[in-house]
């Protein structure tokens, strides 16, 4: 019975003493939940910038690694201090290898009134930039490259624009006319009065050249007089509604500022059709014309544009002189249609004879058809959603256009890409993404690609872009493919609406893939081109707000970033060692090459003039080569100028694996 009892009592105490432990181990457990919460939540609060820290560090790691750079490439931002750092709006491939930025005042107004106007040599062997201060606000000029290789740029900013909310001052064109034929030309200068016939006072926002009217005699005697006639903005002297005049047909007595031996009853204003409002007042564009000179960094002024230009089309012809096309004028409208040559002998502009209305910043690009522009329908900035808009080949010399049809999405190409497909030889040219017309929020992700060795051309579907986007570049590479870069899906990125994603386009194979996605986004006023290593130089990108919610003031990105494409990871390249800098169309050059690789094939590349989301510029022609397998390379150019354009190029070999080389510069007569 003891024994019985004993046992019961050892079953207890083993009870007893496994309750006691469940119940230990259990507070120990809801202890170290409790602390481990405790330890949870002073982490978040404390540690998430080690968690941050840790997770970049991998994937920093995981991007910087072989495996990943020699498929997908890699991007850099190089280190700049402030002093160096400046709004690029154009950015141009010097034949220097260095890289011209050009901001003028940088879509700043602090800028435009204290004429703060800039400009940047960046130096890709050094990360240095040159600031240059420049003589006129090139903001949002035309800008080409010369065949000596120096860069025209036409036309810039005069005035910024001004909301309708900010307008306190009535105003708008004014016509002055003269109806004197013996006075000669003189200039009303800035400020002249002008009075009302009510007695509203207005004043000439800049000095205006007034010339003498014309005269005439009949063959019985009769005498003709026909008043000159010069366009001028004018001010209201006083703030608000009560100087918005809309009669268009009273006239404006000059009350100061004409010369004392004129008679002041032959000149008067006359306000435009618009009236003279508390309307919105657009950006004005400015008539100066610049060469800038990369061997010695500086500005020379030479003849003005016929007409005012901002957002206008530059375009080097083959013959060596340049098209100016559309842009607004000195008083924010759409010039209709009036488009000038630039000669380089004469350094003089001269009209063509006749019109032809594109909307601002068309995308035209050389063909090989003489005397004949693609126009592929893209555009940034201004003019109708309908006018002017549709793509086709424009004889620039006869007027006449023949449209293109087959463009998808053919309201969407406003702030769209363009491009001459590699090799310019095939003579295919690619339209991608874009938008609707105005701040419209839509975009598309189409690339539509039309073949104008077709002689009935038409555009046919290409492959999706990643993603909806607007404002992105197309940049040719040297193994004749296209990196897409930057963009966003909204209006100049509302709603932060940047993608990172880049990829690179085969034309060979029409295939579009995802690589090493940007760090920095890129919208309006961001820009790209090929550096001489074969890396791609991006800066820019104006957004409207900084914040998702749009509530917050967007600030220009001033920071540069250069993409290493995969080629630039995959082994050792090939070499030009030495070679002739200067190449003839038509003719053969022998060029010394790295002995230990396999030559086949090479090509030049044109320097490239990005703004806007278009680089008409940038062309990719490939060469026939012979090579023997020793350092000797025989390479023959084409005889077509229109395919071939005088100037200086990039000049790449690559080897069998599709690798480049370094590139050379040279200079093609």
């Amino acid at each position: 019975m003891s024994d019985v009892v004993l046992s019961d009592e050892r079953s207890d105490r083993s009870t007893r003493s496994g309750s006691f432990w469940r119940w230990f181990l259990i507070m120990i457990a809801m202890i170290s939940a409790v602390m481990m919460a405790g330890y949870i939540t002073i982490w978040a609060n404390l540690g998430r910038e080690p968690i941050a820290a840790a997770q970049h560090g991998w994937h920093e790691h995981v991007i910087n690694s072989h495996s990943y750079t020699v498929k997908n490439g890699q991007w850099n931002t190089p280190d700049q201090p402030a002093s160096q750092k400046l709004d690029d709006i154009h950015t141009a491939l010097l034949k220097t290898g260095k890289v011209f930025m050009l901001a003028g005042s940088g879509n700043n107004i602090n800028h435009s009134h204290h004429e703060v106007y800039q400009a940047g040599i960046y130096d890709p062997e050094t990360g240095q930039t040159k600031v240059l201060r420049i003589p006129n606000d090139m903001f949002c000029a035309g800008i080409t490259t010369l065949s000596d290789g120096q860069l025209l740029i036409a036309g810039g900013t005069s005035h910024y624009e001004v909301l309708k909310t900010e307008v306190q001052y009535a105003g708008g064109v004014m016509t002055i006319k003269n109806e004197s034929p013996d006075s000669g030309t003189f200039v009303l200068p800035k400020g002249t009065e002008l009075r009302s016939p009510g007695g509203r006072l207005y004043r000439t926002r800049d000095s205006l050249r007034v010339d003498p009217a014309t005269k005439q005699v009949g063959p019985r005697g009769a005498v003709t007089i026909t008043a000159s006639s010069q366009d001028t903005w004018v001010d209201a002297e006083a703030k608000g509604a009560s100087s918005v005049s809309t009669d268009t047909h009273i006239t404006y007595t000059v009350v100061s500022g004409l010369p004392p031996e004129i008679q002041s009853n032959n000149v008067y204003g006359v306000s435009s059709s618009t009236g003279l409002t508390l309307d919105k007042q657009e950006f004005a564009g400015a008539s100066f014309s610049y060469l800038f000179d990369p061997s010695v960094e500086q500005f020379t002024k030479v003849d003005n544009l016929k007409f005012a230009r901002w957002y206008p089309t530059t375009i080097t012809l083959p013959s060596g002189r340049v098209l100016a096309i559309s842009g607004l004028d000195q008083f924010g409208r759409i010039l209709q249609g009036f488009n000038e040559v630039y000669d380089q002998v004469t350094q003089k502009w001269t009209l063509l004879p006749h019109t032809k209305l594109f909307p601002t910043y068309p995308a035209m690009f050389v063909t090989e058809r003489p005397n004949t522009l693609l126009y592929t329908g893209g555009s940034a900035g201004y003019g109708s959603d309908k006018i002017g808009r549709s793509p086709g080949l424009w004889n620039w010399q006869t007027n006449a256009f023949q449209a293109i049809p087959g463009l998808r999405d053919s309201n969407m190409t406003e702030t769209s890409d363009s491009l001459l497909l590699p090799p310019a030889n095939a003579q295919r040219y690619m339209i991608a993404g874009g938008g609707g017309v105005g701040n419209s929020e839509k975009s598309t992700s189409r690339t539509d690609i039309v073949d104008l060795k077709d002689s009935h051309p038409r555009f046919t579907p290409g492959p999706d872009l990643l993603t909806k986007l607007r404002y992105m570049i197309g940049t040719i590479l040297p193994d004749n493919t296209v990196l897409f870069s930057g963009g966003t899906a909204g209006y100049r990125a509302n709603g932060n609406s940047y993608t990172h994603m880049a990829a690179i386009y085969d034309p060979a194979t029409n295939i579009m893939r995802r690589v090493a996605d940007s760090r920095i986004g890129r919208t309006y006023h961001s820009s790209a081109v090929l550096l001489p290593d074969g890396s791609v130089f991006t800066a820019g990108g104006d957004p409207l707000y900084s914040d998702a919610a749009g509530k917050i003031p967007g600030s220009f990105e001033q920071r540069i970033e250069i993409y290493k494409p995969p080629y630039m990871f995959q082994g050792e390249r090939p070499v030009i060692i030495d070679g002739p800098s200067e190449l003839v169309r038509g003719q053969s050059a022998e060029l010394s090459v790295s002995a230990d690789q396999k030559i086949t094939g090479a090509r030049l590349l044109r320097l490239g003039v990005s703004t806007h989301t278009t680089d008409n510029a940038q062309r990719s022609v490939e060469l026939k080569i012979q090579h023997d397998g020793t350092g000797k390379l025989g390479v023959t150019l084409p005889k077509s100028g229109r395919l071939l354009m005088g100037g200086w190029y990039m000049l790449f070999v690559s080897n069998q694996d599709g690798v480049p080389s370094v590139a050379r510069m040279v200079h093609v007569a």
